[in-house]
């Protein structure tokens, strides 16, 4: 079973301020879970989801209420491997689509250089 704390935060805070429905929806290497209401703060998975690799994000107007949009600035994913994920987001939502957003971590300057590196190596006039 995966159990995935989820905290919101916006120019704010850590309170999504909307009045409208904010569903989220994890996807990761192995499997993704139930859209989930992110006021539950915490996302269960019948198993793991593997390493996180995307949050699907859609929002959907209250009851009775004018569309009220939102600024998220970043969500963070703790899981039960105790790993932290950062879902940068800095975009407006402003309507009740679906919005996808891939994880943020910074990478090392040669995890993903890797492969220019070797091609510098057969042709050295690639790379300065």
């Amino acid at each position: 079973m995966g159990t995935y704390e989820v905290k919101v935060y916006t120019a704010g805070g850590i309170f999504p301020q909307t009045k409208d429905y904010i569903y989220m929806r994890l996807v990761g290497e192995e499997g993704e879970s139930d859209s989930t209401w992110i006021s539950e703060k915490v996302i269960k998975t019948d198993k793991s989801l593997g390493k996180l690799q995307q949050i699907v994000i859609h929002k959907e107007t209250s009851f009775h209420l004018l569309p009220d949009d939102w600024l998220p600035a970043k969500i963070e994913v703790k899981t039960h491997k105790n790993e932290t994920y950062i879902f940068p987001l800095y975009t407006w939502i402003t309507d009740d689509g679906k919005h996808y957003f891939r994880e943020g971590q910074g990478l090392c300057k040669f995890d993903h250089l890797t492969h220019l590196i070797a091609i510098n190596h057969i042709c050295p006039m690639i790379l300065p």
